[in-house]
């Protein structure tokens, strides 16, 4: 298994944004936006500010 940790993490799109994840996914002090966000996610999503 690979994991990849990336914190207070910025990503923006101008129209959408899609993030795919084939496991848990973890958003710790993450900022995503577009116009529209969509995650595609295999199991747990945790978003934590």
């Amino acid at each position: 298994m690979i994991a990849v940790t990336n914190r207070d993490t910025e990503i923006t799109a101008s129209n959408t944004l899609s993030l795919t994840s084939g496991r848990d996914t973890n958003l710790r002090g993450a900022e995503v936006s577009g116009n529209t966000v969509d995650a595609n996610v295999g199991r747990d999503l945790n978003i934590q500010s």
